[in-house]
């Protein structure tokens, strides 16, 4: 009996046993598929999960696009234009050698330079030119000439808050407004055509950009076709249409503003077909312009004007005008509020001064000084005494010195020197002595003899020099003057100034003791070339007449304005920005203010 409990026993235990085997033995493959499975998914997982975090780590490193704009927005930006009508040649090599060994900065600043002296080299190299010695009679190499060919130009200047993109900028074009408006200004000078395409905050008034642009051949050119003279405006007149949003057109001011090429051709009749050829084409485009206002061969007194403002609004001496905090961290610059400064600019042919006037003399100037100019947010415009004393720029008054030595040896040049001289055509014959160095003293004799200081003007007792008026002599507005353009490059020479400066404040007296240095202890030219500072080798011969005619200008020519001290200006800084001081900008600030 126990016997049989026993087997029995066994039998269930047996059968349990086997029972179980076989349980396990059926479940095994379905927890190995579930887990074959449940690795493929942690691996398909792990893998996906790279490449997302690696886009994270990117895009959590790398700076949002508006903090690469705001990081580059200060820069003179090289921006290739649409299509291939615009190509660009200042992104070569060579093109950089050649605005490095210039001076300047950056391909902005050598375009412009360039295009804000050319009026005054066309005075000097125009007929010169044809002589067999032309290349004395040119410009002196210099931060405002170029001697190479450079091909069609486009540069983009953003001086100011927020940069947008490239396709931020391709969305608002379709807008009614953008927050900006715009000011377009056509220099037509003697080699070529250029746009600047101004852009101000709505609001402010401030500067956000320029957008320039360059073509060749100038206006000029198709004196015998007049008919193409507008033609040849399309492309940079298509850069505008590009540039400024369709719903601002219509309201945007365009100005075309010729300088010395058109001056220069004669008939005159020529230049009259050529700018009426250019009214007909503005015609065909939306923007605002007066027919006979705003296309016209511009004066030395409207240029001057035009830099006058230009100045001003950057050093932000207009009262309502733009940003007034952002140069007053700038002591070199301080100012009461409202109190502007006078502008002098020394060119080849000519030299300029402007200044405001106190309204009480601005109802008395004689005709032909004052211009009327203004601004958007102007309370009422400026009266600018503005002369523009065409004949006694750097190259002109060289020319005129050198002949009041009547043959003779002149005071003005080294010992022994017989260089030569061609302005405006006339090959100019004098020389150094043969025995003495040249002699300040005697010198600025010349120089105030060429001056012609005793001619009287208009208004008895308040002449400047060639029988012109002198304008407001005792008025706030003239107590500072800014000096530009020659006399910055002549300051740069004598190492008045530093070569990476962007200005500098002298005294005369430093001018006048750089001017004896080289008149009275420079035994010949070499010595100039020695001791010197970038004299180039054609004017080292010059550069005694030259430092002593700035000064004769500034302490006799001006003399009732009784400057002690001067600033130098090659650039004014500007929301961050080194900014070039051209009279287009002043161009449209008035056009603005003209059109609102």
């Amino acid at each position: 009996m126990m016997m049989e409990s026993l087997r029995a026993s066994n039998s269930s235990s047996t059968t349990s046993s086997s029972s179980s085997s076989s349980s396990s033995k059926g479940g095994g493959p379905l927890r190995m598929l579930c887990g074959e499975r449940l690795w493929k998914l942690r691996g398909m997982f792990i893998l996906a999960s790279i490449p997302m975090g690696l886009i994270f780590l990117v895009y959590t490193l790398m700076p949002t696009h508006s903090h690469l704009h705001r990081h580059h927005q200060l820069d003179f930006a090289n921006v290739h234009p649409h299509g291939n009508e615009f190509s660009s040649s200042i992104s070569s090599r060579e093109s950089r050698k050649n605005i490095e060994r210039r001076g300047g900065n950056s391909a902005a600043n050598w375009a412009r330079e360039r295009a804000h002296r050319e009026s005054d080299e066309y005075l000097t190299s125009s007929s010169s030119e044809s002589s067999s010695g032309g290349a004395v009679g040119e410009e002196p190499s210099s931060l405002h000439t170029a001697h190479e060919e450079e091909k069609d130009v486009h540069v983009r200047v953003h001086v100011g808050g927020e940069e947008e993109g490239g396709d931020e900028r391709e969305e608002r074009k379709g807008k009614e407004g953008d927050g900006y408006k715009y000011a377009i200004v056509f220099d037509a000078g003697s080699t070529g055509s250029r746009v600047h395409i101004f852009r101000f905050e709505q609001d402010t008034g401030k500067l956000v950009d320029d957008t320039f642009e360059q073509l060749k051949p100038g206006l000029s050119s198709y004196a015998d076709e007049p008919d193409k003279a507008g033609a040849s405006l399309q492309p940079l007149l298509e850069k505008a249409m590009e540039t400024i949003p369709e719903g601002q057109r219509a309201e945007t001011p365009v100005e075309v503003r010729a300088t010395a090429g058109l001056r220069l051709l004669k008939p005159q009749t020529k230049s009259d077909d050529l700018l009426e050829s250019v009214r007909e084409t503005l015609k065909t485009y939306p923007f605002a312009f007066d027919t006979e206002r705003d296309v016209s061969i511009m004066g030395g007194e409207d240029e001057g004007a035009f830099q006058w403002l230009a100045l001003n609004y950057l050093l932000n001496r207009l009262e309502g005008g733009s940003d007034k905090k952002s140069n007053k961290k700038k002591s070199s610059h301080s100012h009461e509020e409202g109190i502007t400064v006078a502008a002098i600019d020394l060119g080849g042919g000519s030299v300029q001064l402007a200044h405001a006037m106190d309204e009480k003399v601005a109802k008395r100037a004689p005709k032909g000084y004052s211009k009327s100019i203004s601004f958007p947010g102007a309370k009422k415009p400026f009266e600018v005494y503005v002369k523009s004393h065409l004949g006694y720029g750097l190259m002109a008054a060289r020319a005129a010195t050198l002949k009041e030595a009547n043959g003779m040896s002149s005071p003005c040049l080294p010992k022994g020197s017989d260089p030569k001289y061609i302005y405006s055509g006339e090959e100019i014959v004098a020389a150094g002595h043969e025995e003495k160095n040249s002699d300040y003293a005697a010198c600025k004799e010349h120089v105030e003899s060429m001056l012609k200081l005793d001619t009287s003007c208009e208004v008895d007792d308040e002449c400047s020099f060639n029988g012109a008026w002198g304008g407001d002599f005792n008025s706030q507005h003239a107590k500072e003057v800014y000096l530009s353009s020659y006399m910055w490059d002549r300051a740069i020479n004598a190492k008045l100034i530093p070569q990476d400066a962007i200005d500098g404040e002298l005294t005369i007296d430093e001018i006048e003791d750089a001017a004896k240095l080289a008149c009275d202890t420079m035994g010949d030219e070499s010595e100039i070339l020695t001791n010197f500072e970038g004299v180039e080798e054609k004017d080292a011969a010059f550069l005694c007449t030259d430092l002593t005619y700035i000064v004769g200008l500034l302490e006799k020519g001006f003399e009732k304005n009784d400057w002690k001290s001067v600033r130098l200006v090659k650039q004014i800084e500007y929301r961050g920005q080194n900014v070039e001081v051209a009279w287009a900008l002043g161009a449209a600030l008035n056009a603005l203010a003209s059109s609102s």
